[in-house]
């Protein structure tokens, strides 16, 4: 086992202890008497499992890690949208072809905040926007969530609900927003997720959003393919740590992760 600078000490005895556990699984033989071990039996097999090996396995779940940390995030991308005509009440909506997409919100960890898994609630702003090629105009949409994200490892997957919405007039595209009372929206996100540096992650990923207005789900869905800039406020946010290290990139921030 190579032992790095900085390598916790219960992960040596967790190395050492759990290499005997699998080799009396493999092996069918009994690991060796321990004063702090005591006996189990697995399918007819007695095992003597040390008292200390179970308690890194728990360790591992409610052990000492860096905690994540609130962040900024800043997203952009692609949009398609589909069955739009009831939301912009315009009949050509439904024909509306391939639009920009961007986003901004706030997120604070909030449940478990381990840097390896944790549940962020946020607020986000999000801006949709698509062209009519039959008019020549143009549509927005702007929603603002308040919204949640479930992130382990490398992968996110989220969603939130619209509490404000707002419209664009017919074929005025963004400069013509204006709120839409007695409408929401609901969207949801997955997407995988790029360390940079501790300061800095790109994520890549895709989300769907419904429009709710009164007559029915409208559009159906927006669909926005894009990337996503965040920006963590705390540097124990992805330092190195049991959880996760960050990936790192020779440049433009001029070193590689060792």
């Amino acid at each position: 086992m190579e032992v790095r600078r900085g390598t916790p000490v219960h992960a040596l005895h967790l190395h050492k202890y759990s290499d005997i556990f699998l080799g009396s699984l493999f092996t069918g033989k009994v690991c060796p008497v321990s004063p702090s071990g005591f006996r189990v039996k697995i399918k007819g097999m007695r095992l003597r499992l040390p008292k200390l090996f179970l308690f890194q396995i728990a360790s591992l779940f409610l052990g000492a890690e860096a905690l994540a940390g609130p962040y900024f995030d800043a997203g952009f991308g692609l949009e398609s949208m589909s069955s739009g005509a009831n939301y912009f009440q315009q009949p050509a909506a439904d024909k509306a072809s391939g639009g920009f997409a961007a986003s901004y919100g706030f997120y604070i960890p909030t449940f478990f905040r381990r840097n390896s898994f944790h549940i962020d609630l946020g607020i986000t702003d999000r801006l949709t926007t698509a062209s009519i090629s039959s008019t020549g105009g143009s549509l927005a949409m702007n929603t603002v969530n308040l919204a949640v994200r479930v992130e382990f490892w490398r992968i996110y997957v989220g969603g939130g609900y619209g509490v404000y919405d707002m419209v664009s007039r017919p074929d005025s595209g963004v400069t013509s927003l204006h709120g839409y009372p007695g409408t929401h929206s609901y969207f949801m996100e997955a997407g995988l997720i790029w360390r940079v540096i501790p300061e800095l992650q790109i994520a890549g990923g895709v989300s769907l959003e419904y429009g709710l207005p009164t007559g029915g789900t409208s559009p159906s869905p927006s669909i926005d393919y894009g990337l996503h800039f965040r920006f963590p406020f705390s540097a124990t946010e992805d330092a190195k740590s049991r959880g996760v290290d960050f990936d790192g990139f020779r440049y433009p921030f001029g070193f590689m992760k060792d």
